[in-house]
């Protein structure tokens, strides 16, 4: 009798779930910035940091808060 060797298998919930991202709220990012959710919002507002809208909330994407820090390191 062939042996077959052992192979893994994910489901397509899984796998969905793998490719979401968390997603940043303004109070977390402003915890992060040691800033106010009023000062974020602002700066989302001038377009200086990207949101998206999630239902009626506003969340912020990981790489876009690092984007935004490095232009505030590099003072663009």
């Amino acid at each position: 009798m062939p042996t077959r060797s052992p192979t893994t298998t994910t489901s397509k919930t899984a796998t969905r779930a793998a490719d979401l991202e968390r997603l940043l709220t303004i109070r977390e990012v402003a915890e992060l910035e040691a800033t106010s959710t009023k000062t974020i919002r602002r700066r989302i507002d001038a377009g200086e940091l990207p949101a998206m809208k999630s239902g009626r909330q506003l969340r912020i994407r990981p790489q876009d808060l690092r984007a935004y820090r490095l232009q505030k390191l590099l003072g663009q």
